[in-house]
């Protein structure tokens, strides 16, 4: 039994965490002792449902390509790690790390004990892959990115062991309801995604008939100031992190989802009208890729949903037109979610997880 240790920031409610907890649980399905390092969790009892070790470690975050943008704090950790974490993690067979903090931690493992690395990279920006990387002797046997996009961008810094393995999805329990009258924003409320929560919220002010909901991490000011100030709104509900099945009974009875990535397949494999709507510009200096059909699902894919393939950047307008044009669509679209289904099986993801595990060509 091959023990297999997971190393990220945290294990909470983002798209990038609910990917390493779907593979992990399917991983001990499989005989597989997993464990799951990181700074902390709200999930440690659905963790152990699932089979889940989970060891707590504080790992600084990185959010720079720019070493000496990093704090003293954080230089003087990465200088001292390698001769400590070593002593509390021996018995690990792989390592699979995510997010450049824990990820150099996990590399003194990996140079210590000569350990298969595997690092998943989920973003462009350097919370996901830093360059920070290449001072560090940074030794990884394969990169598993979610989106071809992100591929090119690993090929572009001349990284080439990079395989593509796409967020999985899994949805068999949840039957279709009748909607409500309410549209959705998935994501967490932070500074980051300023552009699209703005407008989001700009747009709600202009349905009064219609609940707009956001389903996010809310505990930052910037969020508490947007409650505050839209409280007037009784329309605007802030609803914080939901539970995996609390947040998919709130998409599969809302008639529009607007999110990016994992936020934005849970839409479309839920049934719901999705909108990406994203906030990174990409190479064609957009970030809207507009209401999702049959016949732009694979050009969205190929950014992970993130909106990045487009020309347009989001904008209240072009919000307002797409929901308006998402209300006018009375039949769920049976095909479109077979696709989403199918793209993003968690059966086929996981296969891949474990050829590569067993170095399977």
């Amino acid at each position: 039994m091959k023990r297999i240790y997971f190393f990220l920031n945290s294990v909470h409610k983002g798209g990038s965490e609910e990917y390493v907890v779907l593979v992990a649980s399917e991983l001990v399905k499989l005989g597989y002792s997993i464990t799951i390092v990181s700074n902390g969790t709200n999930r440690l009892e659905e963790l152990k449902k699932l089979g889940i070790k989970h060891k707590r470690l504080r790992m600084p975050s990185i959010h720079t390509n720019d070493y000496d943008e990093l704090s003293i704090v954080k230089k003087i950790y990465f200088k001292l790690i390698k001769y400590i974490v070593p002593l509390f993690f021996k018995k690990v067979d792989v390592i699979f790390s995510q997010h450049p903090g824990p990820s150099l931690v996990a590399n003194e493992l990996v140079k210590k004990y000569n350990l298969k690395h595997y690092n998943f990279v989920h973003h462009i920006i350097p919370n996901e892959y830093s360059d920070v990387y290449n001072l560090f002797d940074f030794k990884v046997d394969k990169f598993i990115a979610v989106s071809n996009e992100i591929k090119d961008f690993l090929k572009d810094k001349n990284i080439n062991n990079v395989t593509v393995v796409p967020n999985p999805i899994v949805y068999d329990d949840f039957k279709q309801i009748e909607k409500l009258e309410q549209i959705i924003l998935v994501g967490h409320v932070h500074k980051l995604k300023t552009l699209s929560v703005l407008t989001f919220l700009e747009v709600a002010t202009q349905f009064p008939e219609y609940d707009f909901k956001i389903a996010g991490n809310i505990n930052n000011e910037f969020a508490q100031e947007l409650i505050e100030k839209y409280s007037e709104y009784k329309n605007i509900k802030f609803l914080g992190e939901l539970y995996t099945t609390e947040l998919y009974e709130e998409i599969t009875k809302s008639k529009i989802l607007v999110g990016v990535g994992r936020s934005a397949m849970d839409g479309i494999g839920l049934g719901t009208q999705t909108i990406v709507a994203g906030h990174v510009v990409g190479k064609n200096g957009g970030n809207y890729g507009g209401l999702v059909t049959r016949e732009n699902f694979y050009d969205l894919a190929y950014n992970n949903f993130s909106g990045r393939n487009s020309t347009e950047l989001i904008t209240s307008d072009k919000l307002m037109n797409d929901i308006k044009n998402a209300l006018d669509i009375n039949q769920t679209d049976v095909k479109l979610i077979n696709i989403a289904k199918k793209y993003n099986s968690l059966k086929t993801v996981v296969n891949k997880i474990v050829n590569i595990i067993e170095d399977i060509k």
